[in-house]
């Protein structure tokens, strides 16, 4: 059975990672993530809060009890509200445990240490873009976009530093976190979307495209290369000479006017 990826999963890639560390094409093996490694850190965005008359028939509103939802997700009561709300936690069956799977490892890829432009793309590892963006004050809407793929309002993003999402200024559109250069000025045209719009980005390297269908409908997610964060979509429907429509939230990106050097780290 396949191992998939999806939201909420932070704790459980670093795990998947080094059980194949040593591995080589065509071998497979049988591995486990201790709870320590596990799914075992709740994180805020996971517990889902319901309002009072959305109990399920035959449940209770006491703490640890199984609701079971319409979605067929199995979750667990973890707190229950003065007004008669409940929080549920619906990753409570892994929470804690061994994921124990099979790694069939196909194909061996090493990932590049630089960009064909001359980038680190040395991976910023979710803690320390936590540190970085606690540091730098980022305005909330980031945060919502980067780490919990939010959307911005159309017609009113602006990048961290204040440029508004239809700005045509000459500079660099760089990650919020980690700084990696993502796109240019050059290649920016008005889409009518109410969002920055982009037919190609600096460096192909730089930016990881990847399906999406968490909204219902199949879509390309845009990441950061270096941080994994959360940029917007791509959609075949943008001008030449790419034919391709990055269409990003600002929230996403600090710009750099051109003539001021962005840091290579």
């Amino acid at each position: 059975k396949p191992f998939t990826f999806s939201l909420g999963m932070q704790e459980v890639v670093p795990g998947f990672e080094r059980a194949c560390l040593g591995m080589v094409a065509g071998e497979t093996k049988v591995s486990s993530f201790p709870p320590e490694d596990g799914y075992g850190k709740p994180s805020d965005d996971l517990v889902i809060t319901l309002q009072p008359g959305t109990l399920p028939a035959g449940a209770k509103l006491d703490l640890g009890t199984e609701v079971k939802l319409p979605t067929g997700q199995v979750a667990r009561v973890v707190d229950v509200g003065s007004d008669g709300s409940f929080k549920i936690d619906a990753n409570h069956v892994l929470a804690g445990q061994a994921l124990t799977y099979q790694i069939e490892l196909l194909t061996c890829i090493v990932p590049k240490s630089k960009s064909n432009t001359g980038y680190s793309l040395q991976k910023v590892g979710l803690e320390e873009q936590m540190r970085e963006a606690k540091a730098a004050n980022l305005p909330q809407m980031t945060l919502n976009v980067i780490f919990n793929h939010g959307t911005e309002p159309p017609f009113t993003g602006k990048t961290v530093d204040g440029t508004s999402y239809d700005s045509t200024l000459p500079g660099t559109w760089v990650c919020a976190v980690g700084g990696l250069p993502l796109f240019s000025t050059d290649a920016k045209f008005e889409s009518g979307t109410g969002w920055p719009s982009f037919f190609k980005p600096i460096d192909a390297d730089h930016v990881i495209e990847r399906a999406d269908s968490s909204s219902g409908m199949t879509r390309v997610e845009v990441l950061c290369a270096r941080t994994g964060a959360h940029l917007g979509h791509v959609f075949p429907d943008g001008p030449p000479p790419s034919g391709k429509r990055y269409c990003v939230n600002a929230a996403a990106f600090k710009f750099v006017p051109q003539g001021t050097a962005v840091e290579n780290i």
